[in-house]
């Protein structure tokens, strides 16, 4: 029986392994969201092409970076993808107290000391100057885009998915039972910012792709978004609401809901 696979994605995988990134027979990526991670106890392998944690007995790339930091004062903590230097010197001076966080994911949660510990989210963080020295392949490669090379990674070792019928804006045909129900679900509350709005202004809220596949409807693909939200997620969807139709909505959302509700 010839078991030679019918695309094998070769060309995808290429690019990813001169990224510094491995493709095999790996288990399917997962979400790793902002663990805490003590760097001696041998739960962390450090490579020379990355940084992988034990996820279960399955092993999984993932990125560093400092659990507390003053957001105000400094900006972003830098993440570190390799045992750099910084990493070196820190492994000497662990405590018990876990001083870093492991993550594979686009955004993460910091604690502000600027802010009484107040666990925030941040997204893009820049690249340990000591990792960018000694992978000089991730330079200039912010924390989001390298979850984003990381989920690649794992579409790279997957079989292709069979055809699925869309419509003319690329969603499935059943994605407005799908989405009405997931909003419905999720009580009409936004995964980021927790505003709620009533069932019968369900327009104001959105059913997100994370990996921004429109035909990839599971539940762990799918995040609950009010539109101003949803507007700012990444680049994409900045472009596409800026029409004046979408920013309309958006006006009455904020008008609605920003007074009592909003944090922004």
């Amino acid at each position: 029986m010839d078991e030679t696979p019918i695309y094998d994605f070769r060309g995808l995988k290429a690019l990813l392994q001169h990224k510094g990134i491995r493709v095999g027979k790996a288990e399917p990526w997962r979400e790793i969201n902002s663990e805490e991670v003590r760097l001696k106890e041998g739960k962390l392998e450090f490579t020379d092409d990355g940084i992988y944690v034990d996820d279960n007995g399955i092993k999984r790339q993932v990125f560093l970076y400092k659990r507390r930091y003053k957001l105000q004062q400094y900006g972003k903590p830098r993440y570190h993808v390799c045992k750099c230097s910084t990493i070196e010197e820190f492994l000497v001076n662990d405590r018990d107290i876990p001083e870093y966080r492991s993550a594979n994911v686009d955004t993460v949660k910091v604690l502000n000391w600027d802010n009484f510990n107040k666990e925030e989210e941040v997204s893009n963080l820049p690249l340990c100057k000591n990792c960018a020295a000694k992978l000089y392949k991730y330079r200039n490669m912010d924390s989001s885009e390298f979850a984003e090379i990381l989920r690649n990674a794992a579409s790279a070792k997957e079989p292709p998915k069979p055809k699925v019928e869309v419509d003319v804006n690329g969603y499935t045909k059943d994605w407005q039972i799908i989405s009405s129900s997931f909003r419905e679900k999720h009580n009409y509350t936004c995964e980021k910012c927790k505003v709620q709005v009533s069932p019968l202004d369900s327009a104001f809220m959105n059913v997100h792709h994370k990996n921004g596949d429109k035909t990839d409807n599971r539940s762990s693909n799918l995040q609950c978004l009010c539109v101003k939200c949803h507007s700012e997620i990444n680049p994409t969807h900045i472009h596409n609401f800026s029409t004046p139709s979408k920013r309309l909505l958006i006006k009455l959302f904020e008008e609605k809901y920003k007074k009592n509700d909003l944090p922004f």
